[in-house]
């Protein structure tokens, strides 16, 4: 792969704010069962998306895409983006840890562990999967498979076999 910087810098942030604002945004108004989720518990989840704290997650996100991204490049668009969204995870864990130890919250790994599900279930991750998918075949000009092959099982209907 040999993107130019300024498309990976497009594909790093792309695939780190929109998550972000988008889980944090949903943790915000998304009813739960006990009415909305502005609840004392789920008060803390909202107010860690959006902390002072919480600000560092996006530029380490984007440095940890750029790095995963320019250290080893994919040749394939879903290996690109699994490891975009794994560098999300990651960072998401450690920032979450992070902040729990700054504040003093008992079980800090637990409180980072539970924030990696709400990311989950909150859409975070699968929006950076998605993303980093579609951005990865468009701006980082990557195919479905190693040999530029987008097709290896057989031909698109109405595409003539090109094998035969």
């Amino acid at each position: 792969m040999n993107a130019p910087f300024p498309k990976v810098m497009a594909f790093a942030a792309a695939a780190s704010i929109a998550p972000w604002a988008v889980g944090g945004l949903l943790s915000y108004f998304l009813p739960y069962p006990s009415g909305p989720s502005i609840g004392d518990r789920w008060q803390l989840f909202v107010d860690d998306a959006f902390s002072d704290g919480a600000w560092t997650f996006v530029p380490l996100t984007i440095l940890a895409t750029i790095a995963v991204t320019l250290v080893r490049p994919s040749r394939t668009w879903w290996a690109a983006a699994t490891r975009s969204t794994v560098a999300y995870s990651v960072v998401l864990l450690a920032v979450s840890i992070a902040s729990a130890v700054v504040s003093g919250t008992e079980g800090a790994v637990d409180y980072g562990f539970v924030r990696l599900i709400f990311a989950l279930l909150t859409l975070p991750i699968p929006l950076c999967f998605l993303l980093s998918a579609l951005l990865a075949r468009r701006l980082l000009g990557l195919a479905s498979e190693p040999d530029g092959r987008r097709h290896p099982v057989g031909p698109v209907l109405g595409q003539r076999d090109e094998r035969a």
